[in-house]
């Protein structure tokens, strides 16, 4: 079900901190103006689309205060989500693809959290070029969730505990947990199983390996530790999903 957009108005000065990101909805006829303001207080923008209104993503390098934007609505992110989407992409070192939709970006209509990681994952996939585009990336690249998302990734398959893992990221274990749950939603230990069980799933229905072989590869200590998880998880065992793939 997606979750929509919940459209605030502008009523005076706002706040924005490094973590956050503004999604912000201005009339057409408003884009200079809107451009102007935001660059002169000290942030940066990245526009997501245009039609009747222009959408924008705003962030900031550090804690600022944008003026009041009149004629406008929108609505608090975290900037997060976007960091563990950017994470997984650059783990998969995709390849930029054809450069030749910059129309269709610009068109969709992005009303709700779905839409907005679907617009972000096509730019990167597609290749987007365009130079707000590209700051953002490379801001959301410097940010503490990029960071921390990159290196549990990489460790999805350990075997070695969290204790381990949070010493030679070089932080404790108490604080560990808690920016893993601030930046993921859920401890690390459960994000990391989901990430292998979402590996395996592709990996179960893109390859003709054996089950044992690809539990292996991601993690699982053996075919039934895999099966006894996605049971309890998913009602279903590795054997019926890779039948449901035709294999």
């Amino acid at each position: 079900m997606k979750k929509e957009f919940n459209w605030q108005d502008t009523s005076g000065d706002m706040k924005i901190d490094v973590d956050d990101l503004i999604f912000m909805k201005t009339p057409l006829t408003d884009q200079q103006y809107l451009a102007e303001k935001i660059k002169n207080a000290g942030a940066k923008l990245c526009i997501t689309g245009i039609h009747d209104d222009v959408m924008t993503l705003i962030y900031t390098e550090r804690q600022l205060h944008l003026p009041l934007i009149e004629h406008a609505k929108y609505v608090r992110l975290s900037l997060s989500p976007l960091c563990e989407i950017m994470a997984f992409l650059d783990e998969c070192q995709q390849m930029p693809g054809d450069n030749n939709y910059k129309e269709f970006l610009l068109n969709m209509d992005v009303g709700s959290y779905d839409k907005l990681n679907y617009w972000f994952i096509c730019c990167y996939l597609m290749g987007s070029k365009r130079d707000d585009y590209e700051e953002l990336l490379a801001y959301i690249r410097r940010q503490e969730p990029y960071f921390l998302t990159s290196y549990l990734i990489k460790n999805r398959c350990s075997h070695e505990k969290i204790h381990t893992l949070c010493e030679r990221y070089g932080l404790s274990y108490s604080y560990f947990r808690k920016i893993s749950k601030k930046y993921l939603g859920v401890s690390a230990k459960t994000k990391m199983s989901e990430w292998r069980m979402a590996q395996t799933i592709l990996d179960i229905l893109e390859n003709d390996s054996s089950i044992t072989d690809i539990a292996l590869k991601n993690g699982y200590s053996s075919s039934a530790h895999v099966c006894s998880t996605f049971k309890s998880v998913l009602g279903l065992s590795p054997y019926a999903i890779r039948k449901i793939n035709g294999k």
